[in-house]
Formats: structure tokens, sequence, C-alpha cells
């Protein structure tokens, strides 16, 4: 069986071959290496002829197969074939509104086909592959459109005032490597405050006012669990849930859309790295997107879009030291695995092996079309990690009723 973490996944290097290989033929044996002793014996379970080294002798046809490895990589062929996320417009929530505290919803399987299919599923899937496009070509440093809106600047100002709490809660000294318990106060902070926060993105339009009591707990969801003291891909969607529902409320429109990009949400990445550090913040069960980054993958997204049609980088330009200190701090992508290389010791192909399998890709383009479709099949289909996603009127949870004649579709609010 092919060792899945030396293998290229097939989502991004779809068509390309190793001219080294040839189908059926065992890979040839290195000069000087022991051969392992093999045995004949019979079949302890059909007594046909078997030849073992270590195990039971069996022969081939009562032999099990291996087992998978557990970290296998996610480019199976139900995650290969699913389609290319586009870009959607959002649609604007209309009055009269209905506000209320956002819920969790799905607990199985059955929950994310149903998320799939729903409105609010495609529009939230567009909305984000919407923000990958805008930001096509771009760098962290060139200018956005300007005026910022409002609501851009409010955003970044709510992100300041976190990233300047840190200071005001420094680590506390405690027995384990990780979580540490000053991280509770500082989101204690949050808690406390984040109504406020909410209200000042809203206190130009009374009409909307009512919103905070909804969008509050998608702030509060953004920045990790405080009780486990983790963080990881579910935390990561509510905060792109949040900034999804700013744009319901019509609060961020398309044309701030590279600013939200390259502004606001590379300013929470910075923050989130800063928390991660600090307060030793362990990663949480969705692990990273498989091996991509043990707590982020929507930068992966947005960064390959920034790299597209880049005239010099190339995907495997990841393994070279020098770009990644020089653009890092332009390019998201770039940032995103200088970190990597920061925090995690030994061989990049072992400890990042999709990261390193993707780095053999053609083209940029053809690395943000695979991170779309992974972060569908392998983010947004995952039941361990959807099942924190919150649902509320602006995104809206639907409960599909089978009656006598017709299926239709019935919004349950208090299901």
């Amino acid at each position: 069986m092919t060792n899945c973490k030396n293998s290229p996944p097939s989502l991004f290097l779809s068509g390309m071959t190793d001219p080294g290989s040839s189908s059926g033929a065992p890979p040839p044996s290195s000069p000087g290496a022991p051969s392992m002793p093999v045995q004949c014996s019979s079949c302890i379970v059909c007594g046909g002829t078997a030849a073992s080294g270590l195990g039971p002798p069996l022969c081939s046809n009562c032999r099990l197969p291996p087992t998978p490895a557990i970290d296998a990589p996610m480019a199976t062929p139900s995650v290969s074939r699913i389609p290319v996320p586009q870009p959607l417009p959002v649609p604007l929530a209309e009055p009269p509104y209905h506000f209320h505290v956002p819920w969790r919803r799905i607990s199985s399987p059955n929950d994310i086909r149903r998320f799939d299919a729903s409105t609010s599923g495609r529009h939230f899937l567009g909305f984000i592959a919407a923000l990958s496009h805008s930001v096509c070509g771009r760098k962290l440093s060139d200018p956005v459109p300007s005026p910022l809106s409002d609501t851009v600047i409010g955003l970044l100002s709510l992100l300041q005032t976190l990233t300047r709490w840190i200071d005001e809660f420094p680590p506390l000294a405690h027995a384990l490597r990780i979580c540490n318990p000053a991280y509770r106060f500082w989101h204690a902070r949050l808690t406390d405050k984040g109504y406020d926060l909410v209200l000042a993105l809203l206190a130009q339009y009374d009409e909307l006012r009512p919103a905070a009591d909804e969008l509050l707990p998608y702030l509060l969801d953004s920045f990790g669990n405080v009780y486990r003291i983790d963080y990881g891909n579910a935390h990561e969607n509510n905060f792109a849930a949040f900034l999804y529902c700013l744009a319901r409320l019509g609060l961020i429109k398309e044309e701030d859309y590279p600013a939200l990009v390259l502004g606001v949400f590379s300013t929470y990445l910075d923050l989130m790295r800063r928390l991660q550090i600090i307060y030793n913040l362990k990663p949480d069960g969705g692990h990273g997107g498989w091996a991509l980054d043990d707590y982020h993958f929507l930068p992966f997204i947005f960064g390959s879009a920034q790299l597209i049609d880049h005239k010099y980088m190339k995907p495997n330009s990841i393994h070279n030291d020098d770009i990644l200190d020089y653009f890092s701090t332009d390019y998201m992508y770039l940032a995103c695995v200088a970190f990597v290389k920061k925090v995690k010791k030994g061989v990049f192909a072992e400890h990042s092996f999709m990261l390193d399998g993707i780095s053999g890709a053609a083209s940029w383009k053809k690395v943000n079309i695979g991170m779309l479709r992974l972060y569908k099949g392998e983010v947004l289909e995952q039941v361990s990690i959807m099942k924190h996603f919150l649902f509320g009127s602006l995104i809206r949870w639907y409960l599909r009723i089978p009656p006598m004649a017709f299926p239709i579709l019935v919004f349950c609010p208090n299901f």
C-alpha cells in the first residue's frame, strides 16, 4: 500500500504521474539494504502456500487488506468530484426582522446534507468563494479601495481592541505546557464587553440594533473555547459566519471584500496567532483541516488566491526559506507556511505532508480550486466541525418535511 503521507493529494495533482514508477512493478530495493527473511509455510486458514515475514502465515486470499492511515489525506474521490465552489452574491435580509439568539443544529450526517442543500449553505460557501475571488493577485500591502466603509473601520477597531487586551492578561505560571489559564481572563473580558463591541458596529442603524443579540454568539465563539482553551476550524467558521451576517444586513458590500480579507481577516489571523502562542491554545478536534495547519484553513484559500498568476513564485516556492522570509508579510499562504515551520520541528514533508504534496501542483489556480473543494468536503461537510456552527434568522436552519403529496421547505426557529 502506498504511504499516504508521501503521496501527493490527487485533488491538487490530478493528471500528474511519477515518471519513475511503473504499474504493477515493486519498488527496487536499495543496494546493500538487508532483505526481510521470507519463510514458506502453510496458510493457517486454508492450508495453501503462504510466505510471510512478520505476523502469522497467511496466503494472499486470506490476508486482510492493510488498515488506512488515520491521517490519510482527504483527496478522496468524493472530494475530487465536488464541483468548484463559485462566488455568489449575499442575499440581503429584509424587514420585518426576527432576530433571535442562534442555536447549534447540526448533529448528524443527515443534518450536514440538509445544510448543504439549503439556501443558507450554498450562499455561505458562495460568500467564501467571493472573498477568495476578490483578492486574486493582490498583496496584503496593496492599497484597498478607499475610503473604507464604516463597518470595515469598526471591525478593525474591534480587533485592535481585543489585541490590546492580551497585554493586560499575561500568561500565568502553571504545570502544563499548553492551555494557559490566563486565556480565560482574556475571554471573560470579551464576554463582558462583547455586546458593546457589536452594538458599536450597528450604532448608525437604529432598526438593526436588536441584531446584536444574534451577532454576539458568533463573535464570542470566534476566538476559541474558554473551557477547553482550544481553537480550530469551528471557531474560524463562526468568525466567517459573523462577517456573513453583517453582509446579510447590508453593512458589508461586495466592494468591501478586498478590504475585508486583506485588512480585517489578516488582522484577525494576527490576533489568533498571538493568542495561540501566548496562551498555548491547543488545536481542537478539527485538527486544522488535515495537516494544512493545526488551527486554520481559510488563510490557505485566500492566500492561494493572492498568488494566482504570480510571475515568479510557484507552489513549490514554499520550500525556499528566503522567499518565506521576504514575502510572508505580503501573502497569507506564505505566512501560514512560515508559521508552521516555526512552531513545528522536524522534516517538513513529515509533519506537514499535505502542504508538501500540494507544493507539487502546477499552478496557484489549481491550488486555490483544490482548497475550495477541500474546504467544502472536509470542513463544511464534517459533523465534528459543523456541530459548533450557529443558526439564527440570518443563517437559517431549514427542516424538510415530506407531507402526503408534495415536499415543502419549512423554517422552524424553535426546532
